[in-house]
């Protein structure tokens, strides 16, 4: 067994993994610094971490110090320490994998000793500042379409449920803080903390007497309306959170959480541009309405022969059929060849013009649907804009300044034995075969027709 120690951590793993450790324990000891920062904790004993291999001997080891182990969890703490679940060899490129969860389970232990009993605070602040401090939500930190992507499929999709505070609040419990599949809570926790901290008090300079500022009715965060008016009467924008007193003051804390989940979701819907249409298809005005409602609430699926719902592609080609758009609506699924349906019907009940456009390839004298998309035209710009579909991995609405620019781009992307046809519209209720058959009768504008040795 190998093993390496400073100050801070012992940490212990199988032999195969000591050329790591050392590494290990140097990214471990700046972020532990970082979690005793935040906490205002300037001295603590050091820590054990047990590196572990399988799921078993995580859970075995967590048994062994009574501590509740969760099915779910790839980590551990308790008084005797941490354990962490290795879920490939330990490499150098996955040392920032293994730190963020371990120092998860730090956070946890840190903030624990402010109390006398482990789980005398609530699970949401517990699990939130984990969350942040660990670094292990940072691609939402650092990219603003992950993070509003997030949001809304697990926030506000019309399948989850915000919770209430009394959910995310069931002490040593964490069943509770997930919520599956009703809501989201271990993310609701994370953009919580988030929220206050983005609004916190500047250098704590808040005290218990302060309570009036968060019952301040001009709330900056919730409305641009009461911003504009804030500003034009040159009334200061003050933050309003005091960090300090929410993690040691439960009277202080409870003040806050009474509204603070709805806070958070209209910060948060503030902050990344969502409106109503997100959660609601009445609401849609735009096009990226259109974007932010599929982000929202659109799952992949399909309808076979007997009108059931399917999430697996087994059987796909000889069972598929077309579901109409109210179906889409209703149902909250698709294909992409449902959402090119969904999408250009929503484009022109909102005004706009636009045509499907279904990329068709052969393989092996197999002819298949290989990319299906939407391009619509804003008249008053004279520009064409390309729709790509959620869930991809370049959805989005992308603008060009002519037809024919868009179709160069396109053509320098696809194979070149590609054909790609243009439709008005998906006829509800055909087959695979007969939705092949319908698109390769459509108008041919980019490619080359079987048989021919004309271009277009």
């Amino acid at each position: 067994m190998a093993s390496i120690s400073n100050e801070i951590f012992t940490i212990q793993a199988k032999d195969e993994y000591e050329p790591f450790l050392e590494t290990l324990l140097e990214l471990l000891t700046e972020k532990a610094q970082n979690v005793k920062n935040f906490f205002g904790v300037n001295e603590y004993r050091p820590v054990k971490v047990s590196l572990f291999d399988t799921l078993f001997d995580l859970k075995d080891e967590a048994n062994k110090t009574y501590k509740v182990y969760e099915e779910y969890a790839q980590g551990s703490f308790s008084n005797k320490g941490i354990g962490v679940l290795v879920d490939d060899n330990l490499s150098i490129d996955n040392l920032n994998k293994i730190v963020n969860k371990i120092i998860h389970q730090y956070s946890h232990i840190i903030y624990s000793s402010i109390y006398k009993d482990v789980f005398d605070r609530p699970v949401w602040l517990d699990e939130g500042i984990a969350q942040t401090l660990s670094g292990e939500r940072n691609v939402l930190q650092n990219s603003q379409s992950k993070c509003k992507s997030a949001f809304l499929r697990k926030i506000l999709s019309k399948y989850k449920e915000i919770p209430k505070i009394a959910y995310l609040n069931k002490a040593g419990n964490g069943r509770y803080t997930i919520g599956y599949p009703r809501y989201s809570g271990y993310l609701m926790s994370y953009f919580m903390v988030n929220y206050l901290l983005e609004t916190k008090v500047i250098d704590n300079e808040a005290n218990k007497d302060d309570y009036e500022i968060i019952g301040n009715r001009f709330n900056y965060y919730d409305s641009p309306v009461v911003r504009k008016n804030l500003e034009k009467n040159n009334t200061p924008l003050k933050s309003r959170y005091n960090m300090e007193l929410m993690l040691k003051d439960p009277e202080y804390r409870k003040k806050v959480e009474n509204f603070l989940v709805v806070r958070t979701v209209n910060y948060l819907g503030n902050k990344l541009g969502l409106r109503m249409s997100a959660a609601s298809y009445k609401y849609i005005k735009t096009p990226q309405d259109i974007l932010d409602y599929m982000d929202a609430n659109f799952m992949y699926a399909w309808l076979d022969e007997k009108n059931e719902k399917n999430k697996s592609n087994e059987g796909f080609a000889r069972r598929y059929h077309v579901a109409s758009v109210n179906e889409v609506l209703n149902l909250s699924f698709g294909t992409e060849i449902e959402y090119s349906k969904f999408v250009i019907t929503t484009l022109r009940k909102i005004g706009y013009e636009g045509s499907i456009f279904a990329n068709v390839s052969t393989d092996q004298d197999k002819t298949f649907l290989s990319h299906i998309f939407v391009l619509f035209y804003d008249n008053i710009k004279d520009k064409v804009y390309y729709f790509e579909f959620p869930p991809s991995s370049n959805e989005g609405i992308y603008e060009f300044s002519s037809y024919k620019e868009f179709m160069d781009y396109y053509a320098d992307k696809v194979d070149k034995n590609s054909r790609l046809y243009e439709m008005m519209n998906i006829p509800d209720g055909v087959t695979y075969k007969e939705l092949m058959d319908f698109i390769c009768s459509q108008d041919l504008v980019l490619g080359t027709l079987p048989n021919s040795t004309k271009g277009l």
